[in-house]
């Protein structure tokens, strides 16, 4: 049974500990979120989650709350313990089901990453670079890969080995397949992340490159690899469940949502709200403030307007149902409009015709069966 899920992403802090070029996390807010502020927040949330106006679908389903950055590690050991365990307890009382996790760059003490092992156990995801010089330390890329090395040797000692996230822009898609390639030798499940417009300029590639080389590497993924690798098994799983005729898992999350608007929130270190990281990153279409108990009501129901309205192409694309129109944010950014298309159309095109053609030739319960048995992703983001 695939319960209801409602996505919180809780930065709780803009700090960070690293200096990489394309961060949308900077921000003149030094400090982090308090346990007691986190409670405030958190039962707002409740609060509004309770208005008929959200859809009140939520109750006994399940959250996964994901803690993003800045960088969570720069919180000290003591008082991230606290602040976790708020969450839990709070979410608990309307939520069957909590799933908490983190992704951190893995870039500090070994005392403050065994902490955050012990709060999350393996639902851990880190930001892995191995060509570029975007991600760096001081400065250096070189610095930044050694650091996290150390982190990733020392986890693998304790059998764990977590999730790798990999931005892809201009300059690291020529990357793509040696990245896959870097991971699946690892055995480490990894997620590739189209660079987003967040705070800071960026360099995304051209969208017929983009395509080309997602649906080869999509391609080259299915039936082969022994690693998870989204969104490919993402969009998998969506087209597993609609030739299944829905008798699969059916979830999905970022970014293929047409209704994002009551499916997650972002809560932010001062308090403020919206609907997503990349929406908070880009400061697109503020929704109110937790600690100030503010919500604007009218903005949130013109972003849910994209649910069942997005653009005629959408409508009529053979994918429309797996796909869900792509990232809200991105099409609302590109176009300027709630039923716009996301630039990266054509790029999750080319994966759905890979899984297509994979399940042509060996049918979906084949398919389904080798997904299974895939090193997954157990929470990270």
């Amino acid at each position: 049974m695939v319960r209801p899920s409602f996505t919180l992403h809780v930065r709780l802090t803009r700090r960070c500990n690293a200096d990489c070029a394309y961060c949308s996390s900077r921000s003149d807010h030094k400090g982090y979120m308090t346990a007691s502020e986190y409670r405030r927040s958190a039962e707002y949330i409740l609060e509004l989650l309770e208005n008929p106006s959200f859809g009140g679908i939520h109750r006994n389903g399940q959250i996964h709350i994901q803690y993003i950055g800045g960088e969570i590690l720069t919180i000290p050991k003591r008082q991230l313990r606290e602040i976790v365990t708020v969450g839990r307890e709070v979410f608990s009382g309307y939520f069957s089901h909590v799933v908490d996790g983190t992704q951190s760059n893995l870039v500090g003490p070994p005392d403050r990453i065994s902490n955050l092992q012990a709060l999350f156990g393996k639902r851990i995801s880190t930001s892995i670079d191995s060509f570029g010089n975007k991600r760096t330390l001081n400065g250096s890329a070189e610095l930044y890969r050694k650091t996290i090395r150390i982190s990733l040797d020392s986890l693998k000692r304790r059998s764990f080995n977590p999730a790798a996230i990999v931005v892809v822009d201009r300059d690291s898609l020529p990357y793509l397949s040696s990245e896959i390639a870097i991971s699946e030798e690892a055995g480490r499940p990894m997620r590739l992340r189209p660079v987003f417009h967040g705070g800071s300029p960026i360099s995304p590639a051209e969208p017929g490159a983009m395509a080309e080389s997602f649906g080869k590497a999509c391609s080259s993924w299915l039936m082969n690899s022994r690693i998870s690798v989204d969104p490919f098994m993402q969009l998998l799983l969506l087209r597993l469940a609609e030739v299944d005729g829905g008798t699969g898992t059916q979830s999905s999350g970022c970014p293929f949502s047409d209704n994002c608007a009551h499916e997650s929130l972002n809560l932010d270190p001062d308090g403020s709200l919206y609907v997503c990281l990349d929406m908070a990153d880009a400061g697109l279409l503020p929704l109110g403030n937790a600690l100030a108990r503010e919500f604007d009501w009218g903005m949130h129901q013109g972003i849910a307007k994209r649910y069942g309205n997005l653009h005629p192409d959408c409508q009529a694309c053979q994918w429309r149902v797996s796909c869900r129109g792509g990232c809200t944010m991105e099409a609302i950014q590109h176009s300027g409009q709630i039923d716009g298309k996301t630039p990266l159309c054509g790029t999750w095109q080319s994966c759905f015709s890979a899984i297509d053609d994979a399940i042509a030739r060996h049918g979906p319960a084949n398919v389904r069966a080798w997904s299974e048995g895939l090193v997954g992703m157990e929470g990270g983001i």
